[in-house]
């Protein structure tokens, strides 16, 4: 089922010299659980398209379907209904609030949300010990790595148990290191169920998503899905299956080989072993026939006398 359905999206900035096209004729559907990467050069319409998907914007032409509604008949206070409940953003800046405690951070959508003080705190612990920062509860974002910020920014995106977690650049301000434990992180956050839409133009991120959407020049370039583990394991055992079926053919084939040649010899053997009885067969009569022509010379030379 489609999550996200994009028809003839169009967004233009400016009018006259100064218009500028960021986006022209996306088409795009995203499905519930997928796990997706947008990347392209700078300046190819990554963020546009990002904040039209998160409702931070809207195209200046087509149509946008979130959960199969027209997102263009909601009003702005739908639309953030929709945004504070069904969406969870991550963003390259972190966008911590510096005199709020990690923990205070992560509650903050939840007091919007109306949640009590004692389910904030409860929940907001618990995601920040699913990012592995239990014991980074009370510390303030000056306190923090990079890479913490980030993993605070991703509990914050869940607090609310969204649909859709939006991360744009999530490891543009990073080291390589912190970066693929915020990757392996998301990666975690997908296979439990979330759908993920990451934007970035780092190449590490086409690693974990499993499918990539390349934009250029405001159109899509390429959008490619990679086999899933369970397809992977499939083709594997196929291919196992038929190289050890060609293996057992070929040691059939061999033992026949083997079998006729053991077969060969034999009879070749069987045939040498023959040949001297019938000499000596030869030999028996020959001399039998002689026995036979002395024994009537004799005979006659007895008559004579």
């Amino acid at each position: 089922m489609s999550l996200i359905e994009l028809s003839s999206i169009e967004r233009v900035f400016g009018d006259g010299d100064g218009r500028t096209v960021a986006l022209e004729d996306i088409n795009l559907e995203i499905e519930r659980g997928e796990f997706v990467a947008i990347v392209g050069a700078s300046g190819s319409g990554k963020s546009t398209l990002m904040n039209i998907i998160g409702l931070l914007d809207s195209p200046s032409k087509g149509k946008y379907k979130f959960e199969r509604s027209d997102v263009a008949k909601h009003s702005d206070r739908e639309q953030a209904k929709i945004r504070r409940k069904k969406i969870g953003f991550v963003f390259q800046s972190f966008n911590l609030l510096q005199r709020h405690t990690a923990i205070e951070n992560v509650m903050l959508p939840m007091v919007y949300a109306r949640v009590d003080r004692f389910g904030r705190e409860k929940a907001a612990a618990e995601l920040l010990r699913r990012v592995g920062l239990e014991d980074r509860v009370y510390h303030y974002p000056n306190e923090l790595s990079g890479g913490q910020m980030q993993r605070v920014a991703v509990a914050r995106a869940l607090a609310n148990k969204p649909m859709l977690i939006l991360a744009d650049e999530p490891t543009g301000n990073l080291d390589s290191a912190s970066g693929q434990k915020v990757l392996t992180l998301l990666e975690e956050l997908h296979a439990d169920g979330n759908t993920i839409v990451v934007v970035s133009h780092d190449d590490a991120v086409t690693d974990y998503a499993k499918r990539v959407i390349t934009l250029k020049d405001g159109t899509i370039e390429s959008d490619k899905k990679k086999p899933s583990k369970k397809a992977k394991t499939k083709e594997e055992s196929s291919a196992k299956s038929k190289s050890s079926s060609k293996s057992k053919t070929k040691k059939k084939t061999s033992t026949k080989a083997k079998t006729k040649k053991k077969s060969s010899k034999s009879s070749k053997k069987s045939k040498k072993d023959s040949k001297p009885t019938s000499k000596t067969t030869k030999k028996t009569k020959s001399s039998k026939k002689k026995d036979a022509s002395k024994k009537t010379k004799s005979s006659k030379k007895k008559d004579d006398k």
